[in-house]
């Protein structure tokens, strides 16, 4: 894995930023909004322990795909520098799949939560016409169907992997919410660290 050079992290997530203020992490803040090329995380899978460790159910075994995308950043979201003396501990904690990421201690489970879904008797209607506007999702639907019989045999399932490769999809669910920025950020752009 390369190190980025920043991790931006929205200022809805404040609690994320406490626990980085109080491990001495230099964090800075955007003193404008900017458009930035990011590596965005999805967390395609993980599993979460039976029973709680220090307060805390914890997840493991998670596994992501990273993206590369254009992404907003608004005026008061924070910008954590990895050219900082707390690397290994901001790597550790930021990094999703890392074993203590904030991620594994639950402080992120709002984004594992699917808050948005759809009516199995509406969709059954919208269902062919998303399949009919995207081949390439129709080609992957026959061939699930073709190659596990549970889900030939299951129309809500067939339904729901329609209507998640659909665009009524809710498309912050799994999305990881800190970002790897790999170019620099002009540091005019930056109010002074929160943290020395």
């Amino acid at each position: 894995m390369t190190r980025p050079n920043y991790y931006i992290i929205p200022q809805a997530w404040d609690i994320i930023i406490e626990k980085l203020k109080r491990n001495q992490v230099k964090i800075f803040r955007l003193k404008q909004d900017i458009d930035v090329k990011a590596e965005i995380y999805d967390i395609v899978h993980f599993e979460t322990v039976n029973g709680p460790y220090e307060g805390h159910y914890l997840h493991h075994s998670v596994e992501i795909d990273k993206e590369e995308k254009m992404m907003h950043y608004r005026k008061g979201d924070y910008v954590i520098p990895t050219d900082n003396t707390a690397v290994r501990f901001i790597i550790e904690t930021l990094e999703p799949h890392a074993v203590d990421s904030y991620l594994a201690w639950n402080y992120f489970d709002a984004v594992l939560q699917q808050k948005e879904w759809f009516s199995a008797y509406v969709f059954e209607d919208e269902a062919p016409k998303v399949l009919a506007e995207n081949p390439e999702l129709k080609k992957q639907f026959e061939e699930k169907k073709k190659n596990d019989a549970d889900f030939a045999a299951n129309t809500f399932a067939q339904l729901y992997f329609i209507y998640k490769g659909s665009s009524h999809y809710e498309p912050s669910h799994n999305e990881y919410p800190v970002a790897r920025i790999m170019e620099k950020i002009d540091p005019a752009k930056l109010e002074e660290s929160l943290t020395r």
